[in-house]
């Protein structure tokens, strides 16, 4: 059950944890479909440095390091309820993003845990479907989740960080 909650770009992707899951919220590793979970991450605006950065939000793409097949795995502009719904953010050029890199070691290669915590789907219907019919339907309130985290554990020395803890909606 847990997998038709996540969001559709991620389903396939997240291996989903039921014991930290439920209909209010879903946690899971980025297991790419090859199987592979280890994955080099690129990622934009997790430390804006240009002063056009407001505008574009966070984006991070991880690539398997088992078939090298590129997955997005979140983009402010398009995800999560600020994206989706409101269209707060333009989505960045992936030229723009840049490798993440272990703080302690300097290793590109990490395991990720993803968590979401999903918008109610009877507000989403009241406030997205009623008032929008031509752009929303109501299994789209997956799509419009309130909160999403990121955690990463290096390959090579274990560090792990949580890089992404944000509220979208």
């Amino acid at each position: 059950m847990a997998e038709e909650l996540l969001p559709r770009h991620l389903r396939g992707l997240i291996a989903v944890d039921d014991s930290k899951s439920d209909s209010a919220g879903i946690t899971g590793q980025v297991r790419c479909s090859c199987g592979c979970d280890k994955m080099k991450l690129r990622c934009f605006g997790l430390d804006n440095t240009r002063e056009d950065d407001w505008k574009f939000g966070i984006k991070v793409s991880a690539e398997c390091i088992g078939c090298g097949k590129t997955h997005l795995l979140f983009d402010q502009s398009v995800h999560g309820y600020d994206g989706f719904a409101c269209h707060s953010y333009e989505t960045v050029n992936d030229k723009r993003m840049s490798p993440v890199i272990c703080h302690e070691c300097g290793a590109e290669v990490f395991k990720t845990d993803i968590g979401i915590e999903l918008e109610d789907k009877e507000q989403f219907i009241e406030e997205c479907v009623e008032e929008f019919p031509d752009e929303f339907r109501e299994e789209d309130f997956t799509e419009a989740f309130n909160w999403l985290t990121m955690t990463l554990k290096c390959e090579k020395c274990g560090y792990e960080e949580e890089i992404i803890n944000l509220e979208l909606s």
